[in-house]
């Protein structure tokens, strides 16, 4: 459903708005400055993932002498 409409705001617009109608100013500018902060997330992340299929990374080698797992030891 996120995928669809694309971002977590747009999903919660209406509780968002809501909630900014019993905010005083104050908090009202506080929770702008949030969700403002959150957009800018949810861009970066759209553009890393637009940037990860136009420029996959290349399948490299493992280095010699690196197991392909390692075991696990009590600490």
């Amino acid at each position: 459903m996120l995928r669809q409409r694309a971002s977590l705001l747009d999903w919660v617009t209406e509780d968002i708005a809501s909630l900014q109608r019993e905010l005083g100013a104050a908090d009202r500018a506080k929770l702008s400055g949030y969700l403002d902060t959150v957009r800018e997330v949810e861009r970066r992340i759209q553009q890393a993932e637009t940037n990860a299929v136009d420029n996959p990374l290349p399948d490299l080698e493992r280095p010699l002498g690196v197991p392909a797992s390692m075991p696990t030891t009590p600490a």
